[in-house]
């Protein structure tokens, strides 16, 4: 029996996927504040000595960055809270001895900064103008249905991806015949190849191969049971079009899921 869970939306996923709409909509400004966690700063940081004096050779202008999460580290990005526009001021970073970085672990640095500009995230009201901004809709009760059929669409897809992967996977196990090793070397051949693509750094090929060699075995038989099914039962050729029949033909029982969050007095066993 094969299980294709029927996604349930909660108002609670209705309200997180609208508060993801406004960020993807919200407008970086400058404002006249002091600076604050979640800001973005542009600043010239010059590296000095203990006196203030510079330090040849280490300097950035122009750094942009967001207090909170820049890659100055924490340390940093707390002594420029509370600075403002134009402000410059010599800050002392003590690193701690467990530091992720072992070249700042247990050490002492010293900064001067000048904070240039300080611009902060404007996020969009949640109204009926954000409806017609997102979607050109009317009403903000306009977006929140096309939000739940929305996530509705996605979920649903996903459950079906879900009872796809269990019928694969069920073949696979039901039918354990041996892989022709040329099909498996073409088929890590092309692997490779294809991480090669998209890596920007050297990788290990040999190691590749070998980690992901029950994968792909596991892989190359899945396509020779659907070749197989494929001319038993006349279906055109296509792996896609295998599976369709296959979730045709499968006996699914369609659950619904019951979540924590909605019954907080239920306890619901995983």
């Amino acid at each position: 029996m094969f299980k294709k869970e029927i996604p349930r939306i909660t108002e609670k996923d209705v309200d997180a996927a609208l508060e993801s709409l406004r960020e993807h909509y919200a407008e970086v400004r400058v404002v006249d504040e002091e600076a604050k966690e979640g800001h973005f700063i542009v600043a010239d940081i010059q590296g000095v000595d203990s006196a203030g004096l510079p330090i040849i050779g280490d300097k950035v202008e122009n750094a942009d960055f967001q207090l909170g999460k820049s890659s100055f580290g924490p340390e940093f990005d707390k002594e420029l809270v509370g600075m403002k526009r134009n402000e410059e001021r010599i800050i002392r970073i003590t690193y701690p001895r467990h530091h992720h970085d072992a070249t700042l672990a247990d050490s002492e640095h010293f900064f001067s900064v000048r904070i240039k500009e300080i611009k902060a995230k404007i996020l969009p009201e949640l109204d009926d103008e954000l409806a017609k901004a997102v979607g050109q809709l009317n009403t903000l009760d306009d977006l929140r249905k096309e939000v739940r059929d929305d996530l509705l669409r996605r979920a649903e897809l996903d459950a079906e991806r879900h009872v796809r992967e269990q019928i694969a996977d069920y073949l696979t196990k039901e039918n354990p015949i041996s892989v022709p090793e040329g099909l498996l070397s073409r088929f890590l051949d092309s692997f490779i190849a294809d991480v090669k693509q998209k890596s920007h750094e050297p990788i290990d090929e040999e190691l590749l191969r070998n980690r992901y060699r029950p994968y792909a075995q596991n892989q190359v038989r899945l396509h020779i049971i659907m070749e197989e099914i494929a001319r038993r039962e006349h279906i055109e050729e296509g792996d896609e079009n295998v599976l369709d029949y296959l979730v045709e033909m499968a006996l699914v029982e369609e659950v619904e899921p019951v979540r924590k969050e909605d019954y907080p007095s239920l306890v619901v066993e995983p």
